[in-house]
Parts: C-alpha cells; sequence; structure tokens
C-alpha cells in the first residue's frame, strides 16, 4: 500500500509529481501509437517489452531515468521535456559551480549540480539549535529521519527529481534545482 504524506511539502511534491506523470504517460501513449506491434516498440526504444506493457498501463512510473533511456533510445533528446545542462549554462554559472562542473562528464552533469544545489539548499535552510542540517531538514520537509538527505551528502546518493520536488515546494526556493532558471536569473542580474 502507497504511503499517504501528510508533510505539506512532501503533498505539494506529489502533486507535481501525479501532473508530470499524467503529462508523460500522454506523451507515451501517442509515441506508442505510432508502433503496430509491442516488438517494433521495444525494439525501436531498445527496452523491454513487458516494462514497455507495465508503462502503458500504468503499472510502473515514468521516471527520469526510464524516460532518458526512452529519449536515448529513439534518439529523441527533448521528447519528455527533461532538466538538461549544456555547456553554456554551466559557462553562464557562478564561478564556484563554473569551477566545479567543467571537468564533470556531460552525462553526470545535471546529477552533481543538483547535489552541489543541495549542499547550498542546506547552508540557506533555517538551523535548528539540536539537530545537524541533514537530519532537521530531512525531518522538516518529511523525510522519515532525515537519513535520505544525509545519505545524498555523504554518500552520494543521487538526488532525484522526486527528491527536488519536495525542496522546491519550500517557499522561497521554487525553481532551486533548474539550471535554466539559475542562468537565467544570473543573466538578468548582469544587464
Amino acid at each position: 500500500m502507497k504511503k499517504v504524506h501528510t508533510n505539506p511539502f512532501r503533498v505539494a511534491a506529489d502533486e507535481r509529481m501525479r501532473e508530470v506523470q499524467r503529462v508523460r504517460h500522454e506523451i507515451f501513449c501517442r509515441l506508442r501509437k505510432g508502433y503496430a506491434t509491442w516488438s517494433r516498440f521495444a525494439a525501436a526504444t531498445k527496452t523491454s517489452m513487458s516494462l514497455l506493457q507495465g508503462l502503458q498501463v500504468e503499472r510502473h512510473r515514468l521516471t527520469e531515468g526510464i524516460c532518458r533511456g526512452l529519449e536515448a533510445g529513439l534518439g529523441t533528446h527533448g521528447l519528455f521535456g527533461l532538466m538538461s545542462m549544456n555547456e553554456v549554462q554551466v559557462t553562464c554559472l557562478p564561478d564556484h559551480y563554473r569551477n566545479r562542473l567543467s571537468c564533470v562528464e556531460a552525462k553526470c552533469r545535471l546529477d552533481y549540480f543538483r547535489y552541489l544545489r543541495l549542499q547550498d539548499f542546506l547552508r540557506a535552510y533555517p538551523k535548528s539549535s539540536t539537530l545537524n542540517q541533514e537530519t532537521h531538514v530531512g525531518r522538516e520537509l518529511g523525510f522519515p529521519s532525515g537519513s535520505s538527505i544525509y545519505s545524498i551528502t555523504r554518500y552520494g546518493q543521487r538526488v532525484t527529481e522526486e527528491v527536488t520536488m519536495v525542496f522546491e515546494a519550500v517557499p522561497g526556493f521554487d525553481g532551486w534545482f533548474d539550471p535554466a532558471r539559475m542562468t537565467e536569473s544570473i543573466a538578468r542580474i548582469d544587464t
């Protein structure tokens, strides 16, 4: 049984994720209609037929990773409108981001950017007098015990799209993990 969140940040993130899933499912269904059989669709996307059928009936979610895999299989970057980070965006970032991201492989750049933004979020979020910052933020945002945040900051677990949605539900942090918004705001300041 799926857990129902009562934390307002988790609720807002869940609502946003449901909308993202709805849009992705519509794209997926339109894409599927272009192929006569499941086997042709599987061959074109380089994905298993059972996974594709599960996605069709919404037994599986169209996660960021699955969507990237489908885009790569079809050779259609941007089909699902996923966030990405290109060289131009890296050059427009502040020095402390640009210096770190310029030496990162292109396919890992967004993950590392999210990691750096999470570190900045932890510094920007109000502190607790009794808890370490990872535990404090984790509990405030509805993560059980805060260990989720700790495993990201200490053990390099990915900052997933769903986790970013929880953080961006905090007032004042909308778009915090979006490199395009960050480079746009910097461009506005420079002009």
